[in-house]
Parts: C-alpha cells; sequence; structure tokens
C-alpha cells in the first residue's frame, strides 16, 4: 500500500496526481482527510474490487460495507493522471 498526495485546481475544482505506473494491476481509493475517516471507492460489494478503464468518467461511492477498491491496469507503462471530482464525486484517468 502506498500513499500519493494529490494537487488541488481550485478553478476546475478537482484534485489531481501523476503517478508512473508499470504494467500490472493497480488497486485505489481516495481520501481527502488522509486518514480513512471517509474514503470514496467503488460502492460494491465485490472484495476483488470495480475495474477502471482509462478516460471513462467513474463514479465513486462513501457507503460503508460496499467501499471496495478500484482496479485499474495501464496498457502501458508511463505516467497517468488520476483526476477526482470533489462537486459530484467522479474521477478519470488519463495517460500523460
Amino acid at each position: 500500500w502506498g500513499y500519493n498526495e494529490m494537487f488541488y485546481d481550485s478553478e476546475n475544482s478537482c484534485f489531481y496526481v501523476d503517478c508512473e505506473l508499470k504494467l500490472k494491476n493497480y488497486q485505489f481509493k481516495f481520501d481527502p482527510y488522509c486518514d480513512w475517516t471517509l474514503s470514496y471507492g467503488s460502492g460494491e460489494e465485490n472484495t476483488a474490487g470495480k475495474t477502471v478503464s482509462l478516460g471513462k468518467i467513474m463514479q465513486t461511492s462513501t457507503e460503508k460495507e460496499k467501499n471496495t477498491n478500484f482496479i485499474f491496469t495501464p496498457s502501458s507503462s508511463g505516467t497517468y493522471r488520476f483526476t477526482f471530482y470533489e462537486d459530484d464525486n467522479t474521477f478519470v484517468i488519463r495517460q500523460e
């Protein structure tokens, strides 16, 4: 497990982080307070997680008991930007 601090873009009301990823599966959630008192996950009971597609806007959930990880597998090694929109709790991953 790791932690990547996100930067805030006030003009677009979003948080973002660029991550160097290799060809493997990654699991993640968004933790706005850095203490796991509130986390934004998949909103599903599936303990294996929910797969995310590159460039697709995804909805997050804070529902307890149904807040498993998202899973992302990059198509190639490189830099990927994770952008979380606080207004509607959605996110998107794009390759930079």
